[in-house]
């Protein structure tokens, strides 16, 4: 606290801080920040203007456009597709992000794009074989390979559209809790009022 104490001595004394750093980062950055987190306060005047009701419509929009509009002919196969594959893709993107921030490799890059291409390959297979268990259709191997490009592809493209999906229902519905209160100060007030503070007071030392 002594850097930012100093800082706020030299402003007040009226010096110019240009070039000035508070806790190793450069001032500027911390006066970007408070912009930001000024811009997350004033979100709560929309989010009151929207309401919780409205909030929750589009949670059971979401859900319903994910659960309905569905091309999978065998609800195990959908399942056991889905449920590998966010998995999957939860745990290679979590390894992928610590080898970033602990690894030096260059071709780091290169290296987890083929493990990727590898892991949706073995959840393609999966999805093959399950359906193949599961399915009392004619068998062939244009319908394997149909079935095959289909969960690579979900893989690839839809699984973190569909994880995204579900976090921004997770979202919505936790708004829609801390707006619908019979006081009026509820705690998203509260929240949106220590953001507003901390931002004004990075910007305004930026300044």
């Amino acid at each position: 606290m002594g850097d930012l104490w100093e800082l706020w001595m030299r402003w007040l004394h009226g010096h110019q801080l240009v070039g000035a750093t508070l806790w190793g980062h450069p001032l500027y950055i911390w006066g970007r920040a408070g912009k930001a987190l000024q811009f997350f306060a004033a979100l709560t005047v929309v989010l009151d203007l929207i309401g919780p009701e409205s909030l929750r419509a589009v949670g059971r929009r979401a859900r319903r456009r994910v659960f309905e509009h569905h091309s999978w002919r065998s609800p195990i196969l959908g399942t056991v597709v889905m449920a590998t594959a966010a998995l999957a893709w939860v745990v290679f993107v979590s390894y992928m992000l610590v080898l970033s921030l602990t690894s030096t490799d260059p071709f780091l890059p290169r290296w987890t794009a083929a493990s990727a291409l590898l892991l949706w390959t073995v959840v393609a297979a999966m999805a093959v074989l399950v359906h193949r268990i599961t399915s009392r259709d004619h068998w062939s191997f244009k319908r394997g390979l149909g079935i095959w490009i289909g969960a690579f592809l979900l893989g690839t493209l839809a699984i973190p559209a569909l994880l995204f999906v579900f976090l921004a229902m997770g979202v919505f519905d936790t708004l829609a809790t801390l707006l619908d209160r019979a006081r009026p100060a509820h705690a998203l007030r509260w929240i949106a009022l220590a953001l507003f503070l901390i931002g004004f007071h990075f910007d305004f030392l930026a300044s």
